[in-house]
């Protein structure tokens, strides 16, 4: 069993909604935080166009890619260490770090 989406609709819990929305909110803001930092950019005479190019062309779809990516990997983790060892694990929850992504920015 690699990922099955369905034992985790059956056997979440209602901390497991909360903590999930939790993080898609935690991780959308940050996103939209950064993106408008980095969209503030042409007062510093970089082309608008080129600034939209690489924000929705190449960091958001990142960004989407990877979260997907580590968070079902991390699910991946804990589910399988729950049926080897037979107690609960939660997953590491996986996304952006806002304060290194706006020093990053800045």
């Amino acid at each position: 069993m690699f990922f099955d989406a369905f034992y985790f609709i059956t056997h979440s819990r209602e901390g497991d909604w909360g903590s999930l929305t939790q993080l898609f909110f935690d991780n959308l803001s940050t996103m939209l935080g950064v993106i408008f930092a980095i969209q503030n950019m042409a007062g510093f005479g970089v082309d608008p166009d080129q600034i939209n190019e690489i924000v929705w062309g190449k960091i958001v779809p990142g960004i989407g890619l990877t979260l997907v990516v580590g968070n079902v990997y991390y699910s991946w983790m804990s589910i399988r260490m729950t049926n080897k060892y037979g107690r609960t694990y939660t997953a590491q929850p996986y996304g952006l770090n806002t304060p290194a992504a706006f020093a990053f920015v800045f």
